[in-house]
């Protein structure tokens, strides 16, 4: 488990294939695992300073790439899926793609908007895809076109 901790860790903070320091590169994008906390339009803000954006998730592929980096980093993860526009219409923040024209893993009974707050998209370790108050604070993960 070690190992496994240092070489996120090498990977994280030494950029990979090309993209800048901090960002790991898959499929030809660059992403960033955050280790600051911030609510998911706060995180939005942030990958937007950083000329990204809150990442979409378009393939199986793509979502297990994020999923293994959550579970190695041991956080909760804010990404660009949100219903804040409409209850129930999922779509990506960035491209306003709707979720349900594409890929998703929700976990079973989700989204389920529970207390009638829960508006925006983020992965646990460990498990699929959960709807949570946007309003909460966690880590999150920037995405951007790789080099």
């Amino acid at each position: 488990m070690k190992a496994i901790f240092l070489l996120a860790f090498f990977i994280t903070f030494q950029g990979s294939y090309g993209c800048d320091n901090g960002w790991i590169s898959f499929n030809g994008h660059c992403y960033h695992f955050s280790t600051d906390l911030e609510s998911w339009i706060g995180a939005e803000g942030v990958c937007i300073h950083f000329g990204s954006y809150l990442a979409e998730i378009d393939d199986h592929a793509e979502d297990m790439f994020m999923q293994n980096w959550v579970n190695i980093l041991a956080k909760v993860f804010w990404v660009g899926g949100t219903d804040l526009g409409f209850e129930g219409d999922w779509t990506w923040a960035y491209s306003k793609k709707h979720l349900y024209n594409g890929y998703t893993r929700w976990q079973r009974n989700e989204p389920s908007n529970s207390g009638g707050s829960e508006h925006c998209l983020n992965l646990w370790r460990y498990t699929d895809w959960n709807d949570w108050p946007c309003w909460q604070v966690t880590n999150f993960i920037c995405e951007k076109n790789g080099p």
